[in-house]
């Protein structure tokens, strides 16, 4: 006969407790922005960096260390990240936030309209080749779809 050993069952509850966090914050905080009574940049950059040390207080705890190619390769998505955060405080400070919303929803669709451009255009709005384009005919779906989940 076969000896059995025991196996440690991984703890399930701790992703879904970090999944159902992440969604109330993510839903909450446009909304409590606006009650903020600093700027859109300032309110941004505070959070970025909150953010930035929580994850190395995380990292160290893993017993991990951040290197400086890890920061230096991740440097550029992380600046376009800062910037679309702060992008996005900004226009919840300047306006409700159902309009920042939709517009951030909105942000993929046009990104596939312009770099269409630069390939052959399948929204024929772009000067280019023709050719028929299942990606754009399912984009407007899906942006329909996200309106009717925000």
């Amino acid at each position: 006969m076969m000896a059995v050993e025991a196996v440690e069952a991984q703890p399930r509850l701790a992703p879904l407790g970090a999944a159902v966090t992440f969604v109330l914050a993510a839903g909450m905080a446009p909304v409590l922005v606006r009650f903020i009574r600093l700027s859109g940049l300032t309110v941004a950059v505070d959070g970025l960096w909150l953010g930035a040390g929580l994850w190395l207080v995380l990292l160290h705890g893993r017993g991990d260390r951040l290197s400086w190619e890890s920061l230096r390769r991740s440097a550029p998505g992380g600046a376009a990240f800062g910037l679309s955060i702060v992008f996005f405080v900004s226009s919840v400070k300047l306006t409700t936030v159902t309009d920042a919303t939709i517009i951030n929803a909105l942000q993929p669709a046009l990104v596939f309209v312009v770099a269409s451009s630069a390939s052959a255009s399948p929204c024929h709005i772009w000067p280019g080749p023709r050719s028929p384009s299942r990606e754009w005919q399912w984009s407007w779906p899906a942006e329909v779809r996200g309106q009717a989940g925000t």
